[in-house]
């Protein structure tokens, strides 16, 4: 195919695996931690509670719509999800432009990183409630995390520790949000659920491919820490400065 550099068409054997990175003990006598792990298990724990049928169902079957409804030491388990995809985030951005060795493209990287992070924290400290600046980051976050999981894509599936996994699950939860968008059921509720797993897959790939450690006693704390933050934020929000909160 002219016109087209080769490397770009590559890809390395192992691109469908390690999704869960840090989890993956594949280097030998390299220790791992299971950070994303706790994270992973904290949303799906998460999930079965709102669903578990001890609370009223919002009009609104979303996860953000739950979130207004749900008591903090339920929602603590999303915010701290939240917390947790921001600051790995952010750490894959410090780390990719430290590595990346072409100016532009380091910049790129950053600014759609950056996106990522602060529509993911704008979201979480913006109830539904205040609509427009709640789908606005909504919105943004969707569009930067794509670009950036593609960019990724294309320049990493040639390394041994990338994986494609997050990209897919990414891209199959992002059109079924779409495809779902108006019909306010549990349809659309399991796809948002999906581009969060997706999300933390991408994180916990992220952590393998910059061979990062993230331990649980610093998910426990430090993140722990923001998750109290961003919640005491977010409810400020709620109760202070939406007119009207969990009925739409």
């Amino acid at each position: 195919m002219s016109g087209v550099t080769p490397h770009l068409l590559t890809l390395h054997p192992n691109v469908l695996g390690g999704c869960f990175g840090e989890c993956a003990p594949r280097d030998a006598g390299q220790p791992h931690s299971y950070g994303t792990l706790l994270v992973l298990l904290e949303y799906v724990l998460f999930v079965l509670i709102s669903l578990s049928g001890g609370f009223s169902p919002p009009k609104n079957i979303s996860i953000c719509g739950y979130l207004e409804l749900l008591p903090d030491w339920i929602a603590f388990f999303y915010f701290h999800v939240a917390a947790c995809g921001v600051d790995s985030t952010i750490w894959h951005i410090v780390m990719t432009v430290k590595k990346e060795p072409h100016i532009l493209l380091a910049a790129i990287q950053m600014v759609s990183g950056v996106a990522c992070a602060g529509a993911l924290l704008g979201f979480s400290v913006f109830p539904r409630c205040l609509w427009e600046r709640h789908q606005s980051c909504v919105l943004l976050w969707v569009y930067a995390t794509s670009f950036t999981m593609f960019l990724m894509f294309l320049r990493d599936s040639r390394k041994e520790k990338y994986s494609a996994i997050p990209l897919m699950c990414w891209s199959l939860g992002a059109f079924f949000c779409n495809l779902f968008y108006y019909e306010s059921t549990f349809r659309f509720y399991a796809a948002e659920g999906m581009t969060i797993l997706a999300y933390i897959m991408w994180c916990s790939s992220l952590q393998h491919l910059h061979g990062r450690k993230l331990k649980m006693t610093y998910v426990f704390l430090v993140n722990g820490l923001e998750a109290a933050i961003i919640m005491k934020f977010y409810r400020y929000n709620q109760h202070h400065v939406c007119k009207e909160s969990g009925n739409w």
